[in-house]
C-alpha cells in the first residue's frame, strides 16, 4: 500500500466501488429480465396475474361450457377422462411419455389446443412458426428466434381485422405480438400429415391453425395473449376465446374440456416409491408380492404365538450370608465341633437382628423378638421361642449334629423371613 493519504488509495478504492455498484446493478436488471420473461409464459388458469387465464376459466363456467383443472401428467390414465385438453405454452417441457400418449390419444379422437413451441409440441402437431428463412442454419435459427422472443416481448398490441371459422362475431382482436404460423411448412419428421386448417388470420399473418391426426385434432396457437388475464377484455378477444373452446368441443368426441396445469408446477411428480405401491396394487405381480407377503407374516405370527395367561417372571431371591456360615458350620462339625459351630452361626445371627432392629449388640430376646415382629407381621412368640431354644442348646451339657442343623434350619428360616425383600445387609 501506498502511503496514508497517496492519491493512488483513493483511485483504488472508487474503482472497487464503481465495480461494486455496476455488479449489483447487472445483478438487478438480470432479475428484472427473467421475472418479466417468466411472468410472459405463465398461463395458469390458477393465476390473477395479467398474464394468467383466470378470467378465460370464469368465463367459460359463465358460457355454459364447463371446464376442469389437469393437474397430473399427460397420460393414457389422464387423458381417457378428457375430451380436450388446453395446453398453452407450458413452462415443464412434455416427457416421452407425454408425447406418446398425446398422439395415441389425438388419433382415438382427443382434441389438442396448445401454443409453445418446444421440440416436444411441434413434434406432434408438425407446424412451424413463420420464418422469413427457412434454409438458415440451426446456429442462426436459435440466434433469430431468441430475437423474436425478445422483440416479441417489448413490441405494442397488434391490432387488426379477423377472418375464418373462429371470427365469428369478432370484428376486431388484439396480440401482444405479431408471432404467426406457416400454413405451408411442416416438420419432415412426422411423414405425410393432413393439410393445415387456417382458423384465424388477421394483418399480422395466421394466428391458429388446425390439423387433423387420425380421429382427433390439433389446434395450434402462434400467440396466446389474448387469452390472457390482460387482454382478454381488449376488442373482440373474449368473443375468440368463447369460439376456440365451442368450437374445439363441437368438433371433439365429447365435453370433457380441461387446462393443462401440472405443466406450471401444480400436482406432484411420481415419486419411486409412489410408483411401487401403484404396482403393487394394480398389477398381477404386485398382488403376488402382496400375497406372499400376508401369508409370511401371518405365519411368523403362528409360530410367535403362546397359550394361557401371560405370567410375571419371578421375584429373583438373593443369596442367604447363613449359606457361607452354614458352610464353615458343616466343617466344623465334620471335626465334631458341633457347639462351636452353632455358636459362631447364632451369636453372627442375633447380632446382625438386632442391628436389624435398631437395637445394641447386647440387646435381650425380649427386646429384639416384638421388633422383628412388626417387620414381618408374624407374632412375637415365633421369634422368641427359636432364639431362647438355641441359647438353651448353647448352654446344654451336649449338642448332637442332628440338633445342630436343626437350629441351623430354624435360624435359615427366620433370616428369609426377615431380611428377604428388605434393605440389603452390610
Amino acid at each position: 500500500m501506498s502511503a496514508r493519504g497517496s492519491k493512488s488509495d483513493y483511485i483504488i478504492l472508487g474503482t472497487l466501488g464503481a465495480l461494486s455498484a455496476g455488479i449489483i446493478l447487472l445483478l438487478i436488471l438480470f432479475g428484472w429480465l427473467t421475472t418479466a420473461r417468466e411472468r410472459a409464459i405463465v398461463r395458469t388458469s390458477h393465476s390473477c396475474n395479467v398474464e394468467g387465464t383466470v378470467v378465460a376459466y370464469v368465463l367459460f363456467e359463465r358460457l355454459g361450457m364447463p371446464v376442469q383443472r389437469s393437474e397430473r401428467l399427460l397420460l393414457t390414465d389422464t387423458l381417457k377422462e378428457l375430451d380436450v385438453v388446453l395446453l398453452i405454452d407450458p413452462i415443464i417441457p412434455l416427457g416421452s411419455g407425454e408425447v406418446h400418449g398425446l398422439r395415441n390419444w389425438i388419433r382415438k379422437g382427443g382434441l389438442l389446443i396448445c401454443s409453445g413451441w418446444d421440440d416436444e409440441l411441434v413434434d406432434i402437431h408438425g407446424i412451424r412458426r413463420h420464418y422469413e428463412f427457412e434454409s438458415e442454419s440451426l446456429h442462426d435459427r436459435r440466434t433469430r428466434r431468441w430475437k423474436a422472443k425478445v422483440r416479441d416481448r417489448l413490441q405494442d398490441a397488434v391490432e387488426g381485422p379477423a377472418a375464418g371459422p373462429l371470427a365469428r362475431d369478432v370484428k376486431k382482436v388484439s396480440f401482444a405480438s405479431s408471432r404467426a404460423l406457416d400454413s405451408d411448412a411442416s416438420d419432415p419428421g412426422n411423414g405425410n400429415l393432413a393439410p393445415v386448417e387456417e382458423l384465424l388470420v388477421d394483418n399480422g399473418g395466421l394466428r391458429i391453425a388446425e390439423r387433423k391426426i387420425g380421429t382427433g385434432r390439433v389446434i395450434v396457437i402462434a400467440d396466446s395473449s389474448f387469452m390472457s388475464n390482460g387482454r382478454i377484455g381488449n376488442n373482440d378477444n373474449a368473443v375468440l376465446t368463447a369460439n376456440l373452446v365451442a368450437y374445439a368441443r363441437d368438433r371433439s368426441r365429447g365435453k370433457r374440456v380441461a387446462f393443462d396445469e401440472y405443466h406450471f408446477g401444480f400436482g406432484s411428480r411420481p415419486t419411486g416409491r409412489g410408483v411401487m405401491a401403484s404396482m403393487l396394487f394394480t398389477t398381477s405381480p404386485g398382488w403376488s408380492v402382496l400375497s406372499l407377503s400376508v401369508a409370511g407374516v401371518l405365519f411368523l405370527i403362528y409360530k410367535g404365538r403362546r397359550f394361557g395367561t401371560r405370567r410375571e417372571p419371578g421375584r429373583t431371591r438373593r443369596r442367604s450370608k447363613l449359606e457361607y456360615v452354614y458352610s464353615v458350620g458343616a466343617t466344623y462339625r465334620s471335626a465334631g465341633a458341633n457347639r462351636l459351630a452353632a455358636r459362631l452361626i447364632y451369636q453372627w445371627f442375633r447380632r446382625r437382628v438386632a442391628l436389624l432392629a435398631g437395637l445394641p449388640e447386647t440387646a435381650s430376646i425380649d427386646e429384639i423378638a416384638p421388633r422383628l415382629a412388626r417387620r414381618t407381621g408374624k407374632p412375637p412368640s415365633r421369634y422368641e421361642k427359636t432364639l431362647r431354644e438355641c441359647e438353651n442348646a448353647l448352654v446344654a451339657a451336649k449338642l448332637s449334629a442332628q440338633q445342630a442343623s436343626e437350629l441351623i434350619r430354624q435360624l435359615a428360616a427366620i433370616e428369609s423371613e426377615v431380611f428377604d425383600g428388605h434393605q440389603s445387609r452390610k
